[in-house]
């Protein structure tokens, strides 16, 4: 597995170019990386891929070069938690000077795309944020998530659940004032950690909705073209009103390339679930512009 090693960041950052595309691999972050071709085709364009949940950079076609970094939260990347300013430095060391569109996806994803854009308006052609995440949480949402629901979760802790995908009803009770939101966000996560597995992930999304709100200086100097996709069934994390308030953040890109699509029946974690469709909503995108 090919790795970035900055001493000086206390990181070991893990990278994969062209993996292998299969409609049907296993995306586990468990599992062994897909095989990947490891050159980069100038006569192709580049994408520089920040995942969220899964090693899901394996969902994109061989029209683009891909190259996927894994964040600190998931995978085999090492070290302290995601900082743009670090990420740069391993696509510097990975890329050299080579322009690219960065595709950001979920909650680090998507601010990790917009500080990244910022940094580099020379390099950065495109910026493409796949679910995103909203831009801030009111500071109530991580308070009563650690207050409340942490404590409880942690019954379940190493794999101690009782199989039944059910996390205990008292934090599952808790309110907020989205309550939907809420609502829909524990419910999934009921689901998919109910049981007991990667309760270390408890801490992950309290640091993720703990994270600041990019500042104007950061907004204001991203102008190249945006595509801001999310699924119609995403009303959890990246809503309508999510991808319209990176939309109108991002004010000083021109209406005209900021664009929001919605994959229709689309969930969360698009480049996993939906790659397909998600391929081709960023080829027309590219193509739009001629980057591709």
């Amino acid at each position: 597995m090919p790795f970035v090693d900055l001493p000086a960041l206390n990181l070991r950052q893990y990278y994969a170019i062209n993996p292998t595309y299969s409609a049907d691999a296993d995306p586990s972050i468990k599992g062994d990386p897909p095989p990947s071709d490891e050159r980069i085709d100038d006569a192709k364009p580049t994408l520089v891929f920040c995942h969220a949940g899964t090693s899901s950079s394996h969902s994109f076609i061989e029209v683009f070069n891909l190259v996927g970094f894994d964040t600190r939260y998931y995978g085999y990347t090492q070290g302290p938690r995601e900082r743009a300013d670090e990420l740069l430095v391993a696509i510097d060391a990975v890329l050299g000077e080579r322009r690219f569109s960065f595709v950001g996806e979920s909650f680090v994803g998507s601010h990790i795309g917009v500080y990244v854009t910022a940094k580099r308006p020379r390099q950065v052609k495109s910026l493409i944020l796949l679910s995103p995440s909203w831009p801030q949480d009111p500071p109530e949402f991580a308070a009563t998530l650690s207050a409340e629901w942490m404590p409880l979760c942690a019954a379940n802790k190493d794999g101690k659940g009782d199989g039944s995908g059910a996390i205990p009803e008292d934090a599952m009770a808790i309110t907020e004032h989205f309550p939907e939101r809420q609502k829909n966000f524990l419910k999934r996560y009921q689901e998919g950690h109910g049981p007991g597995e990667d309760m270390f992930k408890l801490e992950q999304l309290i640091h993720w909705f703990q994270r600041p709100l990019p500042s104007d200086d950061v907004f204001a100097a991203v102008r190249c073209p945006v595509l801001l996709l999310g699924g119609t069934r995403d009303q959890t994390v990246s809503s309508s009103d999510a991808l319209q308030a990176w939309y109108d953040l991002l004010r000083n890109v021109p209406e005209d390339d900021r664009r929001i699509e919605r994959i229709v029946d689309g969930p969360h974690l698009l480049a996993l679930l939906e790659s397909n469709r998600v391929n081709r909503f960023i080829l027309a995108f590219l193509k739009r512009y001629e980057l591709a």
